[in-house]
């Protein structure tokens, strides 16, 4: 599966598939989405591949207290991969970023 960002400039694949998919309802996620939620999928840290493009990472702690790095295209600042210190083996993204999001059916 591929993905990029809104400008095009970021664009990576998926090599392996999507463990889960789920809505998260997180204050940080309302924020940052201008939503009630977003749809994250988790694959293993190490399938996600970038192709084009730069990242830019944010830090910040999150309300249960982890270190969370938000990373973004550092072009266009799309939202694309979370990564956690609670779960350091996982790569979060933003299933919207995917060329088709609706292959995507989200658990819980």
């Amino acid at each position: 599966m591929n993905g990029s960002c809104l400008c095009g400039s970021l664009q990576f694949k998926l090599n392996e598939e999507i463990k889960v998919a789920y809505y998260c309802h997180c204050r940080d996620c309302q924020i940052l989405s201008g939503s009630a939620f977003r749809v994250i999928g988790i694959v293993p840290a190490s399938s996600i591949n970038i192709s084009t493009g730069n990242i830019s990472e944010f830090k910040h702690q999150s309300e249960s207290g982890f270190e969370m790095i938000r990373q973004n295209c550092d072009t266009c600042a799309t939202p694309l991969f979370v990564k956690s210190a609670r779960f350091p083996d996982i790569q979060m993204f933003m299933v919207s970023a995917l060329e088709n999001p609706n292959i995507v059916s989200p658990s819980f």
